[in-house]
């Protein structure tokens, strides 16, 4: 049974599950904001990237921003089909709509604006936005696959940002098969409980090819009986580009990790080895 309260307590992570301990590197750093929408990763491969690939961006594309500002050269391709420049025209419409009527106010309109604007002025030139879903089908119009996504970068140094809310399960193997070109990965696993099959396979089929070098529970999740949180983010960096120093037993990282959800306290984590 899950637990979906927030806990202060260290949560042990069983043996079994120790694979997921990430490996120990002096080079990680917070690429977006403190928060969720931010990923750690080693700074050495924001600087070896040459094209971003971010699957599932909504209002908040602080990662991106940071990750160019980072690497000047960086070519970004975003793709999230619940979001356009017409959806956020429309959502500060009703914003105008809720503060006519008392239920919002200037600051919940100008917030709109500002996320327009953002938006306006970031995906532009060699920052591209892409209204398709990122799905194993291919609904022509709708969805993109990861063999349409990889063709169109044309790069040889990709790094991946998935944010599917659970459709990341279809695409993992598609993934791999691009390994040749994509030195790493920051996936958020969602449902780690109900999809502990696919959560695991997933996660075994990557660590073929890449290793994890950072690991992040999502307090917006629940926590499973065996003490997994329900949200994991992960990074995975291709083998032999960075340095380690054995496993990581505890998490999170003071200075690197901070809680998605502010009003609980962090998930903290112990492996068990």
């Amino acid at each position: 049974m899950a637990n979906s309260m927030s806990t202060s307590s260290v949560l042990r992570i069983p043996a079994e599950l120790n694979f997921l301990a990430p490996m120990i590197t002096n080079e990680l750093v917070r690429i977006g904001r403190k928060g969720d929408g931010g990923y750690v990763l080693p700074e050495s491969i924001v600087r070896e990237t040459d094209t971003l690939i971010s699957m599932g961006i909504n209002d908040d594309w602080s990662f991106e921003e940071d990750y160019l500002a980072r690497n000047a050269l960086l070519k970004i391709h975003a793709y999230d089909h619940t979001i356009s420049k017409k959806i956020f025209r429309r959502k500060i419409i009703r914003e105008r709509i809720r503060k006519y009527l008392g239920k919002s106010d200037a600051k919940g309109v100008a917030y709109r604006m500002q996320v327009l604007e953002s938006y306006e002025k970031f995906f532009a030139g060699n920052i591209k936005h892409f209204t398709e879903r990122i799905h194993s089908s291919t609904d022509p119009g709708i969805d993109a696959d990861i063999r349409a996504v990889f063709e169109r970068t044309d790069s040889m140094r990709v790094f991946v940002k998935m944010d599917i809310e659970g459709s990341e399960y279809g695409v993992i193997d598609d993934l791999a098969k691009h390994s040749s070109v994509c030195i790493g990965l920051a996936i958020e696993f969602h449902k780690t409980n109900k999809l502990r099959q696919a959560f695991i396979s997933a996660v075994k089929t990557l660590q073929n090819i890449y290793d994890i070098v950072h690991l992040h529970a999502n307090n917006w999740g629940s926590i499973d009986a065996d003490n997994l949180p329900e949200t994991l983010e992960i990074t995975f960096i291709k083998k032999g580009m960075c340095h380690f120093k054995g496993k990581r037993i505890e998490l999170p990282l003071p200075g690197l990790d901070y809680a998605c959800r502010h009003d609980r306290n962090d998930y903290k984590l112990e492996f068990i080895f």
